[in-house]
């Protein structure tokens, strides 16, 4: 239990960064005081992580993290259940470092596969970590120390290969127990990407979403009424904001005063593709448009929202892509007013 609250702690931190440094700080003090064996080497990478991006610790700082889990890691008795916990915690931290690791790397595998070897005395338990182990040298576990598993961008081919052939080999003639680890880890390195191939793909694909959406095709008002006109001024607005000219300042300001008007009519589902494309657009300069994004969105899942003829999944499904965000992305996407409107519209 004590580990599971530890992995789901680690998640936080992130969030409590964002509002104290120094909170975060008191809690991961409080996870290094805890015994190794605990669960706390799942935690050190995101700790790290995070106080190193906050501009708390220094470089310096997670090379002396890592000289004293190596220590610990040498420390122990080969059989004893807690060298996997700082085993892991070492091969995760090496990952963060910008220097050469090769020799700890090199300690975290030589012991993993000493464990692994079926003349090993180790417990079943410390055999299944020291397979997830090998995993947490080469990339972030999903759900363990990332939501969005990616191979870390230090690793070279053939350490990816030997990994896999490690796994391929504990499948095939380990224990019961190995080979059940052995199994989901290679579902786990399945799961893995390239973390700068993930970054560059989903930025062409954000950029293409944007070019392509028509307001037009979205809605339309009945002919000759206010809401054709509205939405016709919507749609000319929402294409002047995407792409950057002289004028985009007050196509801006003239979108603002549109979704706010809209505001009190229920929209199909579909238009939050108007919302979120101008959420994210670059070329919104400041706060103002971001935060009538959000109004219109928050006002769309309102309970007592009556529609007729069409439902507003769309803006559930946006609204919940917006909650799964990492924190350090969705405070750079909407700012903190905006964090506070998300959470006083959240049910």
């Amino acid at each position: 239990k004590l580990i599971g609250v530890i992995i789901a702690l680690s998640h936080c931190f992130p969030a409590l960064a964002g509002v104290s440094t120094d909170l975060l700080k008191s809690v991961v003090a409080v996870i290094d005081k805890l015994p190794w064996g605990s669960g706390k080497g799942f935690a050190t990478h995101a700790a790290y992580k995070t106080l190193i991006h906050a501009g708390v610790y220094s470089m310096d700082d997670l090379s002396g993290a890592i000289a004293n889990t190596v220590a610990c890691v040498q420390g122990f008795d080969s059989d004893c259940i807690d060298l996997l916990d700082s085993v892991f915690s070492l091969a995760s931290l090496c990952r963060l470092s910008s220097g050469k690791v090769k020799e700890e790397l090199d300690l975290v595998n030589e012991t993993a596969t000493r464990i692994l070897n079926t003349s090993s005395r180790m417990s079943s338990k410390g055999k299944t970590m020291a397979v997830f182990t090998c995993c947490a040298s080469i990339g972030e576990l999903p759900g363990v120390t990332s939501f969005v598993p990616n191979i870390y961008s230090s690793v070279k081919k053939d350490q990816v290969s030997n990994v896999v052939a490690m796994m391929e080999e504990t499948l095939l003639n380990g224990e019961v127990e190995c080979t059940h680890a052995s199994a989901l880890a290679l579902g786990v390195l399945c799961a893995m990407r390239n973390s700068s191939q993930t970054t560059q793909q989903h930025k062409r694909e954000k950029k293409s979403d944007r070019k392509n959406v028509d307001v037009n095709s979205i809605i339309q008002g009945k002919g000759g009424t206010v809401m054709e006109f509205v939405l016709q001024q919507v749609a000319k607005a929402h294409s002047d904001v995407l792409v950057q000219h002289s004028g985009t300042k007050r196509a801006t300001k003239q979108l603002c005063i549109l979704f706010e008007a809209l505001e009190a009519v229920a929209l199909p589902g579909s238009f939050s593709t108007v919302i979120e494309t101008t959420l994210h657009s670059s070329a919104v300069g400041g706060t103002e448009l971001t935060n009538s994004s959000l109004k219109i969105l928050f006002s769309q899942i309102e309970s007592d929202r009556r529609r007729i003829g069409f439902d507003g999944r769309g803006f559930l499904d946006m609204s919940t892509r917006l909650t799964k965000l990492p924190a350090e992305d969705l405070s750079k996407l909407i700012g903190a007013t905006g964090a506070q409107q998300m959470m006083t519209a959240m049910p």
